[in-house]
């Protein structure tokens, strides 16, 4: 029904459309982020490395022929930097050959919420950066949507039906280095309860189901599991793009409705931090902690690579 609204009469909620993926396609960012504001900001996470850490961690920006372009959810830049920053640490101590870009540095497509026309032409502007920059692997940060959108839809746009670099969540590359040996945790510097929402994106659509727990059990001492989860796990409440949407009573009925049965899960657990892995997860489920109280209790919200940040071992 979006698709047919949208493609045929022009009819698309503002946030996705107008504020979304026409900003995106303008400024290749859906925050309107520009380039220049975007170099700004990488360039203070290097510096907040520097200071909170004592180390340097360089974010390589349009490398061609690294192995790995990591484009990440604008949104992360603002809200969830860092999950952002824990990526470029990971990245630097396992030596990973990687880059970020410029040119159109953000991996949210909302135009698969409500356009094929817009899902299509912001998809292409994905897969040209990674052809110029010539990388082996496009990764995709903690983004759901973004994940699902390439991993299914990017082969339609070759004719051969292959697309000819890999498509992977950062989670499956934290993964393999973990497993591989090219990092090393220590569970001890994350030792509060920490429970893990299962992105509709990422799992049912996505099946990664056990990256994420892999990870969050060599990072963190007490992880407790939801119930029901993985692929029986409830929606945020904030899936389809509703995270981002406010008109109308929308932020009462994602608090109210939507997000009920979530909300229920993250207090029987008694988890001190709920962790996800998409970053419009992130924040609908940051809003539904502040506006249920919990907040106010010391739950937090926060992204897998914030912690595994902290667990890193030099």
């Amino acid at each position: 029904m979006r698709v047919l609204l949208a493609d045929q009469f022009g009819i698309a909620p503002r946030e996705l459309a107008e504020d979304g993926a026409q900003k995106q396609l303008a400024t290749g960012a859906a925050t309107g982020m520009t380039e220049a504001a975007f170099l700004d900001i990488v360039q203070f996470m290097e510096k907040d490395i520097q200071e909170r850490k004592g180390k340097a961690v360089p974010f390589p920006v349009n490398r061609k022929g690294a192995e790995i372009l990591v484009m990440h959810n604008a949104g992360d830049y603002l809200s969830f930097m860092e999950d952002v920053e824990g990526i470029a640490e990971v990245l630097d101590a396992a030596g990973a050959d990687w880059t970020l870009n410029t040119k159109f540095n953000d991996v949210v497509n909302y135009g698969l919420f409500f356009s094929d026309q817009n899902l299509s032409k912001i998809m292409k502007r994905h897969l040209q950066v990674a052809e110029e920059l010539g990388v082996k692997t496009l990764v995709v940060g903690e983004c759901g949507h973004a994940y699902k959108a390439l991993k299914i839809f990017a082969k339609l746009h070759y004719p051969s039906g292959q697309v000819p670099f890999q498509i992977k969540s950062i989670l499956q590359v934290t993964d393999e280095l973990l497993q591989n040996g090219k990092i090393h945790l220590n569970r001890d510097m994350n030792p509060q309860p920490v429970t893990y929402h299962d992105s509709c994106n990422l799992g049912r659509m996505g099946g990664l189901y056990e990256e994420p727990r892999r990870i969050l059990r060599a990072s963190c001492r007490d992880f407790r599991e939801m119930h029901p989860n993985r692929e029986l796990n409830y929606c945020c409440g904030g899936g389809s793009g509703f995270a981002v949407m406010t008109h109308g009573n929308f932020m009462e009925w994602r608090m109210k409705v939507a997000g009920r049965m979530k909300i229920e899960q993250i207090r029987a657990t008694k988890a001190n931090a709920v962790i996800s892995a998409c970053s419009n997860c992130k924040a609908q489920l940051r809003e539904l902690l502040q506006f249920h109280g919990l907040t106010g209790l010391g739950v937090v919200s926060s992204g897998v690579h914030e912690l595994v940040a902290k667990a890193l071992m030099e």
